[in-house]
């Protein structure tokens, strides 16, 4: 047996030789140099709570989402979504709308023709007209022209000029037709549309660049042709007229475009100073259902027998037949005492309009210058005045021409007379007639005047403008104030005529 001391030093010699363990020094505490793997699933699953999640933008096996989940989130966004657009309301493009250029420009014709009008036949235009086939389509289409020859003028587009003319075309087409037919010839329409198609002609009638021309240059000596430029279709109108009258379809539609007609041949008479005009004489022989010839107050009638008495008188002085035959210095002092009459006679009406109300004494409306005003304000008072104003500018020139012939004939003015007026009278009348321009439109730095019916009273100004433009007593600088105003109103509304006015 081997004793304790063999047995220990038989012991294997390999572990002797066995590397000392030395722990490593560390500075994590204690408490985390445990084993990675705990004991017991409770451990487990407390260090499983303890584990950082993932990086971001990577994904376990656990975050993937299941159907559920996924729409879930869909309707959450849909929500978040729909909160978002009702705080923030879409811009939302409507569908563009295709309007044509005949209803922007019937829109504004009858906002600057027919609007707050004292003229009946005006007010009626917009009654007449309908944008589809219920309506006569010769009014419909006079409209259309009418409207657009405004708008082409005010707005310089010759190719809305362009439609106007086609406009203008198939509205004589149709109107011819409609006078064929029985029942179209009775329609008052027919009225409207003679009316509308001496609007269109007055556009027509005159180019602006002419107009600037010689109100830069010496007064024109030109004179308006209202027979040519403006109603060639006068004579038929009256024919018309006649029709009308003979199977009683006379209505208030036909006095109030009557009306008109006789204004224009009586403006026209005027204008034309020298001679009577065709016009004229064919109208003083139309019978109507309100009498022979047109419709004058007893006033202007006086006014046209005096223009008549001094015709006469001029072609017998200057009849070449006769060189030698002078007329009596007592038929020239008969006829200036006449005249003087008349210009009395002018001047207490503008004087009787500036004192009365707008409404007579029994409260009816005053309707002035044979009865084609209706005064419903101060405006429309100071364009009745205005013609008042324009046969007194006629008279006072003729007064000073009948003067000139008695002083060369060498005769005297008779005392019995009265007081004669003088050139100073008719300055006086002219500044008048530009104050109440002053006033109807609203010029240098008076009350402005709305857009609405400036056209129409560019348009019903145009004769006493042109008789105070072209008047002996205007001079130089009261011509180029009138002329540069017209010119400046006139191509504001695209009325042709109102540019005539400016250069003439």
């Amino acid at each position: 047996m081997l004793s304790r001391v063999d047995s220990k030093h038989m012991r294997p010699q390999h572990g002797a030789f066995k590397p000392k363990q030395h722990k490593a020094f560390s500075t994590i505490p204690r408490q985390r140099r445990k084993a990675a793997v705990p004991a017991s699933w409770m451990s487990r699953w407390k260090t499983r709570q303890k584990v950082a999640p993932p990086p971001t933008g990577i994904q376990t096996q656990l975050d993937l989402a299941g159907p559920l989940a996924i729409a879930r989130e869909r309707i959450r966004q849909a929500e978040k979504a729909e909160q978002e657009a009702r705080r923030e309301p879409k811009l939302i493009l409507h569908k563009t709308v295709q309007v044509g250029p005949e209803c922007v420009s019937v829109n504004r014709f009858h906002t600057i023709y027919t609007a707050h009008t004292d003229v009946f036949i005006f007010s009626q235009l917009p009654a007449y007209y309908t944008d589809d086939a219920g309506g006569p389509d010769h009014v419909r289409h006079a409209t259309h022209a009418v409207a657009l020859l405004a708008a082409a003028k005010s707005l310089r587009q010759p190719s809305l000029m362009m439609k106007a003319r086609r406009n203008y075309c198939k509205a004589l087409s149709a109107f011819n037709h409609a006078l064929r037919e029985p029942k179209g010839v009775q329609d008052d329409a027919n009225l409207v549309t003679l009316f509308l198609f001496g609007l269109y002609e007055g556009g027509v009638s005159y180019s602006c660049s002419r107009a600037i021309q010689v109100i830069d240059g010496p007064r024109g000596k030109n004179t308006v042709d209202l027979q040519e430029n403006v109603y060639p279709h006068g004579a038929g109108g009256l024919e018309l007229f006649k029709y009308r009258a003979d199977h009683g379809l006379s209505n208030e539609v036909d006095r109030g475009c009557f009306m008109y007609f006789c204004h224009a041949a009586l403006m026209e008479f005027f204008i034309r100073r020298s001679h009577l005009t065709p016009l004229w004489l064919v109208l003083e022989m139309v019978e109507t259902p309100w009498g022979r010839g047109p419709i004058l107050e007893p006033l202007v009638r006086q006014v046209i027998a005096f223009k008549k008495g001094f015709d006469a008188l001029s072609r017998a002085q200057n009849n070449e037949a006769e060189p030698g035959k002078k007329t009596s210095p007592e038929a020239l002092s008969k006829l200036l005492r006449e005249g003087i009459n008349v210009s009395d006679n002018l001047a207490a009406a503008v004087t009787f309009l500036g004192f009365s109300n707008v409404s007579s004494c029994s409260g009816r409306q005053q309707k002035l210058f044979n009865g084609l005003f209706i005064v419903t304000g101060k405006k429309s008072g100071c364009i009745a005045k205005s013609h008042y104003r324009a046969l007194k500018i006629y008279v006072l020139e003729r007064i000073m021409d009948l003067l000139s012939m008695i002083k060369e004939s060498g005769g005297q003015v008779d005392e019995d007379v009265g007081p004669v007026p003088t050139w100073s009278d008719g300055v006086a009348v002219v500044e008048e007639i530009m104050e109440d321009m002053r006033a109807i439109f609203g010029l240098e730095g008076r009350e402005q005047s709305s857009a609405e019916g400036t056209a129409y009273r560019t348009m019903t100004m145009f004769w006493p403008v042109v008789m105070a433009r072209t008047s002996c007593f205007a001079g130089p600088r009261n011509g180029r104030w009138i002329s540069e105003k017209m010119l400046d109103l006139s191509s504001s509304v695209g009325f042709g005529l109102g540019l005539e006015a400016a250069a003439v």
